[in-house]
């Protein structure tokens, strides 16, 4: 499937929510700048809450009645690592999140999945089978790929356009929530509010890179950001979503890292693929 083709689908992907291609203007068109991530300033921020003092476990009361205050741990010398009750992967080992001898909150160890033969899953933070269970429910990036499945993507680009448009209500039945569809809503509205023009895959990666790395990002993430970096997606997928990698797990990684760094990595991997293409063209 060339990139084009998801300009295709943007018209019929409006369709999901009963919107017209008029109503994409009201859609949110990413800018061309990376927002800032704010800590505390959106709901999905999890960082937010990781300063919360521990209970003051020091102040006792004597046994003439008089108050002895003790060394209250909960308010010096922390440098919390995560939030309460937060839990996640270290490569195949669960780990969550509560407060140490100090009144730190610090990750601490738990299952080792591998040793169990499953594998750690970084949006649950527990150990799950490999390819096992119930098929999964569709999340944003899945609709697509639901959409065009049994399309022949040898046909006319009218021809394409009509069988994704006839599979589309069926995909968007088989989403985990409304929220997938709003996510891939603002996603589509933003290619077809700014990248509609474009003629070729080279012109229709510098259109998504310029116009909609934001809402693409949160098609990924599902909109929840951490405190990870750009670095550590490779590694959490490599260690925790085997081959081919569930669109949940792949989320659960990308999720842990900020706004502006999953932002930074699809940037890079765009780059990298608008690279390629370029040079096959030219040869």
């Amino acid at each position: 499937m060339t990139l084009r083709v998801l300009c295709i689908a943007a018209a019929v992907a409006l369709a999901v929510t009963g919107c017209d291609s008029g109503s994409s203007s009201s859609s949110d068109n990413d800018t061309t700048t990376a927002p800032q991530t704010d800590a505390g300033s959106t709901a999905s921020d999890t960082t937010s809450g990781s300063d919360v003092l521990a209970d003051d476990a020091g102040n006792t009361t004597g046994a003439d009645g008089g108050s002895v205050v003790g060394n209250d741990a909960g308010t010096t010398g922390c440098v919390d690592a995560c939030n309460q009750g937060q839990s996640g992967c270290d490569g195949n080992m669960t780990w969550t999140c509560d407060f140490d001898a100090d009144g730190c909150l610090t990750q601490f160890q738990g299952t080792n999945c591998a040793a169990l033969g499953q594998v750690c899953d970084p949006a649950s933070g527990t150990c799950k089978t490999a390819g096992g269970g119930t098929p999964e429910k569709l999340l944003c990036p899945d609709i697509l790929p639901c959409a065009f499945e049994n399309c022949d993507m040898n046909a006319s680009q009218e021809e394409i356009s009509a069988c994704a448009n006839a599979a589309l209500q069926t995909c968007a039945q088989q989403v985990e929530s409304q929220n997938e569809l709003t996510l891939f809503q603002t996603w589509q509205g933003c290619l077809q509010q700014n990248c509609q023009a474009a003629q070729t895959d080279e012109a229709y990666i510098d259109c998504l890179r310029t116009f909609c790395l934001p809402s693409y990002a949160a098609c990924y993430t599902g909109g929840t950001y951490g405190a990870g970096e750009c670095a550590d997606i490779d590694g959490c997928v490599q260690a925790s979503c085997p081959p081919p990698g569930s669109t949940s797990c792949v989320r659960g990684c990308m999720s842990q890292s900020t706004e502006q760094d999953v932002i930074a990595y699809f940037d890079l991997s765009l780059c990298a693929q608008g690279a390629c293409t370029t040079s096959q063209t030219d040869q």
